[in-house]
């Protein structure tokens, strides 16, 4: 998924999510999501200022890994690992069936 879960509120989300994990395999399935993980403290401006927009727009935000876990968790899926760029400002959150 890529730059989708940003432009919705959690409980949109929580559907979307929710009819994904309904054809995922236990063991087998990966969940990949391309989005900002926003940093807890330190966030550079231009995703901050991205988040203000969908706030403005959408009601939507973007998510720190904490509000992402809370997020899959709530469908039964758990982050296996968080890849990102060291310059770039995207990230690739992994997820699996709990």
């Amino acid at each position: 998924m890529h730059s989708i879960l940003h432009d919705w509120a959690d409980d949109d989300c929580l559907k979307i999510l929710g009819n994904l994990v309904t054809v995922m395999k236990p063991s087998y399935s990966k969940l990949l999501i391309q989005e900002f993980v926003v940093p807890e403290q330190g966030a550079i401006w231009p995703m901050t200022s991205l988040d203000i927009q969908l706030m403005i727009a959408l009601s939507a935000f973007q998510r720190t890994k904490a509000q992402f876990e809370t997020l899959l968790n709530s469908v039964g899926l758990k982050i296996t690992n968080i890849y990102k760029h060291p310059i770039g400002q995207d990230s690739v959150v992994e997820a699996e069936l709990i």
